[in-house]
């Protein structure tokens, strides 16, 4: 790695940035050195920039990837790179947001997924706690589907 020159104890190149403007650089702005050798020192070769815009010159480009969420179908873009280590550790689904997650992960109130499982206990004369636990779903979904279901035509 290439090291800075140094006049009057401070990097060289800010120095003959300085005396170029005729001011004291102020700590936000960096001199960059456009071909990239620290010891071309070339006013030509020097260029002022604030922090900010330095660091976003020299950050990485990372790849990106669309990919659309799987409850709402809304447009996601995410590193590359995290996407795949999600596919690797076995994630099939990516969703926008918490909302989305939640509306995801509930079970409708038991209404299409559950309906016909809890039905068919119905038809068994079972209650709603010995449907639960024969079909091992929680209790509170298998209520809430009874509550909400219309009743039974005779």
């Amino acid at each position: 790695m290439t090291k800075y020159l140094w006049i009057e104890k401070r990097n060289a190149h800010r120095v003959i940035m300085e005396r170029h403007l005729g001011r004291k650089l102020t700590k936000d702005e960096i001199v960059h050195h456009k071909d990239g050798d620290k010891t071309n020192n070339d006013i030509k070769n020097l260029e002022l920039m604030l922090r900010g815009k330095h660091t976003n010159f020299h950050r990485k480009k990372t790849e990106m990837v669309e990919i659309s969420c799987a409850f709402c179908n809304k447009k996601i873009v995410m590193r590359k790179k995290r996407y795949e280590n999600r596919k690797k550790h076995g994630q099939k689904s990516f969703l926008c947001s918490r909302l989305c997650t939640h509306k995801h992960n509930q079970p409708n109130k038991g209404t299409s997924k559950y309906k016909q499982i809890i039905e068919e206990g119905l038809s068994n004369d079972w209650s709603g706690y010995k449907i639960s636990k024969e079909y091992n779903l929680n209790r509170q979904t298998v209520y809430n589907y009874l509550r909400n279901r219309e009743p039974p035509v005779t």
